[in-house]
């Protein structure tokens, strides 16, 4: 008898004595403390969803006298709870439980234990272990493509995942691919209109922006947006993440007052949806000003440009590295309308904070360095002109030794 079959047997003997000793009744309060841990951690309520599933794990003990289905689904969710506080470490070791059980309980083909190596392949993402999460998904997709076939949309969403893997990892081209695969299987299976079409559009538009193909990613963003203003109504956060990846497709292809129609609307739905004081609002407004100065038009952008540090200082504090990147970002405006000694301020101000770091934001910090040494040349002092750019070039070495994966994302 093999060990899956023995499994199998245990759970039914675990199942028959819970039938016996009042069972039933423990089935559905355990599946009533599921739902209510899982409706509390969807609302955010975090110690609500805790208690419940702390129930709901003590109904499962009673009813399984060795690990199995109740079991399983308990420690997923609770490896949920976990993820969505950022609580990594905790998470991969409640996934991990879950998908032993599951895979000797149901052998490993079977669809829930691919649930749990999903999981556990996010969590890995979260932490960057990419190549922990990668054969999880290729093993995901594999056995969806085999169970649900080729076009189901859970066998697409396996594609999709491990191209964001992918592209986490600087591997656009490869991405891209996959997503692309993955396109046909969602149309086919869900229609071309529904909503997880859109996202995956929106998702393949990126790609090809990152590529530098604006002329290819415009039209499937503008497909994409039709889609999800269809679905979610004109002035939903989703709508405006599409609206800024198809703006800048407009600023790729030189069409300006399209681009900036378009960034206005997407800053709208954020300051809407979030308040007018929120990051994702200051990524908008950055974004909206780095066109103007495409433009010429350096004092709108400078007003943009400040108005965004102050949302940056008050959530992140004066001292983070993204206030040094704004703060370069303003002082290069004002070094180019001829207010010297005023940049000479900000760049000062960028270097401190950039110096007083973890020595994160390194392309940003060489930028900085970069233009200040250009504003000291300018200033007649060519000897420190000429530290700050060995300096930099120090810095975009190490950049570029660095794998894809590991660098700083440095916001806009």
């Amino acid at each position: 008898m093999n060990k899956q079959t023995v499994w199998r047997i245990r759970i039914l003997i675990g199942g028959l004595v819970g039938i016996l000793l009042g069972g039933c009744a423990l089935d559905q309060r355990w599946r009533n403390a599921m739902e209510e841990g899982t409706l509390a951690l969807n609302a955010h309520q975090y110690e609500k969803a805790h208690d419940s599933l702390l129930k709901a794990q003590q109904y499962a003990e009673k009813l399984e006298p060795h690990d199995g289905y109740f079991t399983a689904a308990t420690l997923d969710k609770f490896c949920e709870w976990h993820f969505m506080q950022g609580q990594y470490q905790e998470a991969e070791t409640l996934c991990q439980r879950a998908a032993t059980i599951r895979e000797q309980a149901l052998g490993p083909d079977h669809l829930e234990t691919v649930a749990s190596l999903t999981h556990l392949a996010e969590v890995y993402q979260a932490q960057q272990k990419y190549a922990k999460a990668e054969p999880l998904l290729r093993r995901a997709h594999a056995i969806r493509r085999k169970v649900l076939g080729p076009q189901h949309p859970e066998t697409a969403n396996a594609l999709s995942q491990l191209g964001d893997v992918y592209r986490a990892q600087g591997r656009t081209e490869e991405a891209l691919g996959l997503y692309q695969q993955a396109l046909p299987g969602l149309e086919q299976s869900l229609g071309k209109d529904h909503p997880r079409v859109g996202s995956l559009l929106t998702v393949i538009g990126e790609a090809h922006l990152l590529q530098g193909q604006s002329n290819v990613a415009k039209p499937i963003l503008q497909r994409a947006l039709a889609i999800r203003e269809k679905a979610f109504g004109p002035d939903h956060l989703l709508v405006a993440t599409t609206l800024s990846l198809l703006a800048r497709a407009y600023v790729g292809e030189g069409q300006f007052e399209s681009a900036e129609s378009v960034f206005e609307r997407a800053l709208a739905i954020v300051e809407r949806n979030k308040g007018a004081e929120d990051l994702a609002v200051a990524s908008n407004l950055t974004q909206l000003a780095k066109l103007y100065e495409t433009q010429g038009r350096n004092g709108k952008a400078e007003l943009l440009h400040r108005q965004a540090l102050g949302i940056r200082e008050a959530n992140l504090g004066p001292k983070h590295p993204q206030v040094a990147t704004t703060l370069t970002q303003i002082a290069k405006l004002c070094q180019n309308e001829g207010r010297l000694a005023e940049a000479d301020d900000l760049y000062r101000q960028a270097i401190r904070i950039y110096e007083n770091g973890k020595g994160q934001y390194k392309a940003s910090y060489a930028d900085a360095l970069k233009n200040y040494a250009v504003l000291l040349k300018r200033k007649q002092r060519p000897d420190e002109a000429e530290q700050l750019e060995a300096k930099a070039r120090g810095l975009l070495e190490k950049v570029a030794a660095e794998p894809p994966h590991t660098r700083m994302v440095e916001a806009e």
